[in-house]
C-alpha cells in the first residue's frame, strides 16, 4: 500500500518541513500478521492517553478486587531501559521504551533513543519481545489507529510523525508521515479516522486519517498550556492544563470548538488546571499531577467534583467501567480509584510513567530510575 501524505498549511508551532517531506509517498514493505488469536484491531484497546479504539462503553472493570488481582511479568528487557507509552489490541501489547546511546542521552526523561515493541499478553520474565522499529531519538508520543501504530519522535531541532503497520511481520519497515519544528509529546487516536497529538507547548493538533490510509492535514484545535492532558470518547476529544482552570473540547472532525467547555473549581496557587484526563464514556476524570488530587468532570452536565486525594506525583491516567487507574512516578506504584464509591487501592508498587487498560487487563512499565524496564499487566 502506497500513502501520500501532505499538509496544506502550516499550523502554529507546528511548521512544517515541505523539504523534509516533499509530499512524496511511502511505501509499507511488512505483510500483516494476523496474530496470534486472530483477534480483530478495532476491538478497542488503549493508549497512552485513552482508548484509541474509542471503546464506548468503556472496557470491562476487572472481576477481581484490584489490589487482589493477579500481576503479570509480560518482558524484561536484557539491559536497562525506560517504557514510556503502551498499547493494546486483541492480541499483542505494543510499547515504547528508551535506553541510553549517547553519554549525553537521559532515557527517563524522555531523552534517549526508542524501539517500538510488541509481545502477546501470555507474556513471562523470559520472553522476548519483536522489534517493529529501532533508532527512534526521543520517541514518547504513541497510538494504536487501526491499522497502524504510530509514535513521534524528536531530534533536538527536528520533530517527526512515523508509523508501522501494528501486525507487520518484524522486522518492519517504519514509514514517515511528516515532520514539524514542534516536538510531539503524546499522541492518542479516535477510532480509524483521527489522530490527535499533543506538542510540547500545548498545542492540540488533529490528523485525519481518511478510509484508504492517507493522512491528512494537520489542524490546531485549541492550545492549552503546558503540561497538558487529553482524552477521547466516541464523539469529542478533552484537552486540559495545569495553569488554565478550565477543560477544552472538540468533536473528533474538529469542526466544532470550545476553549473553556467546563470550568474547575479555583484551588489557589499557580496548578489550576489538570495535567492528566481519562474518560468512561459518562465522566471524565482529571488529576492534577503534582499533589495528586483526582477529580470528575460529568459528560452531561460538566459538573465537577473531588474524588480522592492521593498524595503521589501522578503521571498518567486511565479508566474502564469500575476503576480509573493512576500511574506514579518517583514511588506510588499503581493505584486504582474505585468510580462509585471513590475508594482507593494499591495494585502495584514502583514507579510508573505511563498506564494502559483494556477489556483484559491494566498495563504499565517500570519506569524506576537505574533498574527499569519490565512490562507488567494487572489480569482482570
Amino acid at each position: 500500500m502506497r500513502v501520500c501524505v501532505r499538509l496544506a498549511r502550516v499550523v502554529p508551532g507546528l511548521l512544517a518541513l515541505a523539504a523534509a517531506t516533499g509530499g512524496a509517498c511511502g511505501s509499507f514493505g511488512s505483510a500483516a500478521d494476523p496474530g496470534s488469536d486472530g483477534g480483530s484491531l478495532l476491538d478497542g484497546g488503549s493508549g497512552d492517553a485513552g482508548a484509541p479504539g474509542v471503546a464506548c462503553p468503556p472496557p470491562a472493570g476487572p472481576s477481581c478486587a484490584p489490589g487482589k488481582c493477579s500481576v503479570r511479568t509480560l518482558y524484561v528487557p536484557a539491559a536497562m531501559a525506560y517504557p514510556f507509552a503502551i498499547a493494546t489490541d486483541s492480541a499483542y501489547v505494543y510499547w515504547l521504551e528508551q535506553s541510553k546511546v549517547a553519554p549525553t542521552d537521559d532515557p527517563y526523561n524522555g531523552q534517549g533513543m526508542a524501539r517500538v515493541l510488541r509481545t502477546t499478553r501470555a507474556g513471562s520474565s523470559t520472553a522476548s519481545a519483536e522489534v517493529l522499529a529501532k533508532d527512534q531519538r526521543w520517541a514518547k508520543g504513541f497510538a494504536l489507529v487501526p491499522p497502524h501504530v504510530y509514535w513521534a519522535t524528536f531530534d533536538g531541532t527536528k520533530a517527526g510523525l512515523w508509523r508501522v503497520e501494528a501486525r507487520c511481520k518484524a522486522p518492519c519497515m517504519p514509514e514517515s508521515v511528516t515532520q514539524f519544528n514542534t516536538r510531539l509529546e503524546r499522541l492518542v487516536g479516535a477510532g480509524s479516522s483521527s489522530l490527535f497529538g499533543l506538542t510540547e507547548n500545548g498545542t492540540v493538533v488533529r490528523f485525519a486519517i481518511d478510509s484508504s490510509g492517507a493522512v491528512g492535514n494537520a489542524s490546531s484545535l485549541f492550545r492549552t498550556g503546558d503540561l497538558p492532558g487529553i482524552a477521547v470518547t466516541g464523539t469529542h476529544v478533552y484537552a486540559s492544563s495545569l495553569k488554565v482552570p478550565h477543560v477544552d473540547r472538540a468533536s473528533l472532525d474538529g469542526v466544532e470548538v470550545s476553549s473553556s467547555w467546563a470550568a474547575l473549581a479555583l484551588t489557589g496557587g499557580n496548578d489550576v488546571g489538570l495535567t492528566h484526563l481519562a474518560t468512561d464514556c459518562t465522566s471524565l476524570f482529571g488529576a492534577h499531577g503534582p499533589g495528586g488530587l483526582l477529580e470528575r468532570v460529568a459528560l452531561d452536565t460538566r459538573v465537577v467534583s473531588p474524588m480522592a486525594k492521593l498524595n503521589t506525583d501522578l503521571y498518567d491516567v486511565v479508566a474502564d467501567a469500575k476503576y480509573v487507574y493512576v500511574a506514579n512516578a518517583n514511588g506510588g506504584g499503581i493505584l486504582a480509584v474505585d468510580t462509585t464509591t471513590n475508594a482507593v487501592s494499591p495494585v502495584a508498587d514502583g514507579s510508573a510513567f505511563r498506564i494502559a487498560v483494556d477489556s483484559a487487563g491494566v498495563y504499565w512499565g517500570d519506569h524506576t530510575n537505574g533498574s527499569g524496564g519490565a512490562l507488567r499487566m494487572l489480569v482482570k
